[in-house]
This record gives C-alpha cells, sequence and structure tokens, in this order.
C-alpha cells in the first residue's frame, strides 16, 4: 500500500462477529471524537446478522458517509480476521479496537497527539490499559523490550490486548504474511510486531495514556486462554535476527504464575536442548484443543507426563522449584521486616 496525502492520517478498524449490539456501542462512542484525517471500518466475520444492517438501523443511512463496513464471504477465524483488519486499514496508522471494549473520551484525540509528535522510526505505540500502566513515555527497540523487565506478565498482557496498540501501515504491513502464517498461533498481530520489531531500527513507544476500558465477557465469549497458552511458543519459528522472539517466550514461559511443577517443567519443554519434547508437547496441546472428549482426556494425560520423559527434565524441573521455594520464602521474609 501506498500512502499519500489522500489517505486519513488514523484508521480505526473494529472486526467483530456476532456482536452487532457491542459493535454500534464503539460506534456511538467514537462518533463524537472522529475528526478530519480519522476512518472507522467495521470487518464483519460474516456474523448471522448482517453488522451493517443493524448498524444502520441504529443510527440511519446516513451513517455510511462516516462509516465503511466489510463483510467476509465466509467465517475465516478470529485470528484471520484480525489479520484482515492490518489488510483493510487506509491510513498512514491503524488502531485495532476490539468490539467488546469501551472508548475512553479523548482516546482519538490521544492517538492523534502521539501520531503527530511520533519521530519517523516509530513503527508501534502501545498505550496503558488495566492490566499494564507505563509509567511515562518511553521508546525502545527490539521485540524483547517490549515485555522484558518487572511484571512481565503484565506487559504480555498488553501486548496480547488488540486494543491497546497503534501500528504504522507502512512498517507493519510487510509482515501481514507472517499474521496469516502464524493464525495459529492465536496472536497474528504478535506474529507481525515481532518480525517488524526483528529490525532494530523500527522503534516502539510506550504511552502512559489509555485508550479503552476492558469490559467483562461472558465465559461462551472470552479469549480461550489455554488456546493462547498453546500457541504463543509457535512464534518461536519466527525467531529475528536479535533471537528475542525465543528469548521472550521462553522467560514468558519460565515466569508463568502456574503451579510450580507445571511452569518448570513447561520451562524446559521450551529449552534448545528439548526441541523433540517441545514437539510432542505442542502436538498433543493441539490435539487437546480440536479433539473430541475421548481425545483431549487422553492427550492431556500424555501432556502431563511429557515433562518427564528425561531424567535431565525431571532433576533440572525439580531444583528449579525447590530454588523458586526457597527464594519465595526468603523475600516472604525479607517483607515482614
Amino acid at each position: 500500500m501506498i500512502l499519500s496525502a489522500e489517505f486519513p492520517v488514523l484508521s480505526i478498524v473494529i472486526p467483530t462477529y456476532n456482536r452487532a449490539a457491542k459493535v454500534c456501542d464503539r460506534i456511538a462512542e467514537l462518533l463524537p471524537q472522529l475528526a478530519s484525517g480519522v476512518s472507522v471500518r467495521i470487518i464483519d466475520n460474516a456474523s448471522d446478522e448482517v453488522v451493517e444492517t443493524v448498524v444502520r438501523q441504529r443510527f440511519g443511512e446516513g451513517i455510511g458517509s462516516k462509516i465503511n463496513f466489510h463483510r467476509n464471504a465466509a467465517n475465516v477465524g478470529l485470528a484471520a480476521n484480525l489479520c484482515k483488519c492490518f489488510e483493510h486499514a487506509d491510513g498512514e496508522w491503524l488502531w485495532v479496537l476490539g468490539d467488546d471494549d469501551s472508548v475512553l473520551p479523548d482516546a482519538v484525540g490521544h492517538v492523534l497527539a502521539r501520531i503527530a509528535s511520533a519521530d519517523a522510526a516509530v513503527g508501534y505505540m502501545s498505550f496503558s490499559t488495566s492490566l499494564h500502566t507505563h509509567n511515562g513515555e518511553r521508546t525502545i527497540g527490539g521485540f524483547r523490550g517490549l515485555v522484558e523487565g518487572p511484571g512481565i506478565a503484565g506487559r504480555l498482557s498488553n501486548l496480547l490486548f488488540i486494543s491497546a496498540g497503534c501500528y504504522r501501515v507502512r512498517k507493519i504491513l510487510p509482515h501481514l504474511r507472517a499474521g496469516y502464517l502464524m493464525v495459529y498461533s492465536h496472536v497474528p498481530h504478535v506474529a507481525m510486531l515481532a518480525t517488524m520489531m526483528a529490525d532494530l531500527n523500527v522503534l516502539a513507544v510506550m504511552c502512559p495514556e489509555r485508550l479503552v476500558e476492558r469490559s467483562p465477557q461472558a465465559a461462551n465469549q472470552a479469549w480461550s486462554h489455554l488456546k493462547v497458552l498453546s500457541g504463543l511458543p509457535a512464534l518461536i519459528d519466527l525467531e529475528g535476527v536479535d533471537g528475542s522472539i525465543a528469548v521472550v517466550v521462553r522467560q514468558i514461559v519460565h515466569d508463568a504464575r502456574w503451579r510450580p511443577f507445571l511452569g518448570a517443567g513447561l520451562h524446559y519443554i521450551f529449552n534448545e536442548e528439548s526441541r523433540p519434547i517441545r514437539f510432542w508437547w505442542l502436538l498433543l496441546a493441539r490435539i487437546f484443543i480440536c479433539g473430541n472428549a475421548e481425545m483431549k482426556i487422553r492427550s492431556a494425560l500424555l501432556m502431563s507426563v511429557l515433562p518427564l520423559a528425561s531424567f535431565k527434565v525431571t532433576r533440572q524441573a525439580v531444583r528449579t522449584v525447590i530454588n523458586r521455594r526457597i527464594s519465595a520464602d526468603a523475600n516472604e521474609g525479607l517483607d515482614r521486616l
């Protein structure tokens, strides 16, 4: 895509499936904030009820001059529909807005202000959320810098949260292929960002402003944590020139606040020395997600046993658990002093 003066400065794209009412709520929040140079597009993933029809019924036919619509010919899945947002961005910058995230007042103004002051090397802007707050503005290079440091759980959650980031289209679009190749990771936007940030000349800016408020989701509409956690390690295949992706994934797994033995076992599954074990574990995870009840039970049992498949893995996992417990006890004792 070649951008020129006729393109909007900011393209706000909302992916959706069977949530027309929520899309209407987002449009109602955005309309008072829209300014010259801002476009809004809805990507309807072949919903049972045509989203455009519902929106026009609520806001009138005139809404067509302010909001653009695209409807997929078939349901391509959540991850692929997310990739569609990047494909249909018509502005210099893209803000992918979740249909269930309430837009805060002045959110569009905050984004436009950041765009106006962004250096030409900046390709990504991360905004604060209830999951993680950026303490002041910070410019970084490399994918690893997006999550490394204290509070990795919050930083990672912010990275996965689609409404928290804005992308410079001409820098992210060449990496759209990585997103489509990694749809099975369930986080294609992270795959695209990781490959873009592998170029250390591309910078990211951490912004303290908040754009949205996360809305509570029903259990049947929320993202599957199991699918994300099983798909995230697939990003190791996209390891960049600085080796940051593999480092980040291993750190995420190592620092995950799960049950100690599970966390330790998974850490060694994703260690470089355990590639065969990692392959089989990921394969079993896919079977668990896609299989029937019997397959889920069998694959779960094998997944729980696999980390103990080698004596070395078992020994190292136990040592890690013991060291963590000693460290946790020591820290707890210091906190009491």
